[in-house]
């Protein structure tokens, strides 16, 4: 009869701990995937408007997506965005945009390494 009501014990204690904990478990699992989902979408709209014909730092710097990235920069690339690295960068038919497009574009794939999303 013992050994019935450890058994019957046991099993009661087992099925309540994993009907509490698997939901828990599984909340844990849909955030950390929703947070990686937000992450791609970060990144990809980022560089959609990198990659976009018509991309200039000055329009850059006053989009929403680029408030949502500057955490993610190097002091390296913000300060040459800013110009507060005392570098002067002389505009010659747009490839000092395509200068500030490498940099974002290098800090982007190292923030992505980062994440672990490739």
């Amino acid at each position: 009869m013992e050994l019935v009501t450890v058994i019957l014990t046991s099993t009661v204690v087992s099925g309540l701990i994993s009907t509490f904990a698997a939901p828990y478990i599984n909340w844990g699992i849909e955030k950390k995937k929703m947070r990686q989902e937000r992450r791609k979408e970060l990144l990809r709209s980022a560089r959609e408007e990198l990659n976009s014909d018509s991309f200039q730092i000055e329009n850059f710097k006053s989009r929403e997506i680029y408030s949502r990235i500057q955490p993610y920069l190097s002091e390296n690339t913000k300060g040459s965005i800013t110009g507060s690295d005392g570098v002067f960068i002389m505009v010659v038919d747009g490839t000092s945009d395509d200068m500030f497009r490498n940099l974002i574009s290098e800090d982007l794939h190292k923030q992505e390494e980062d994440w672990g999303l490739i």
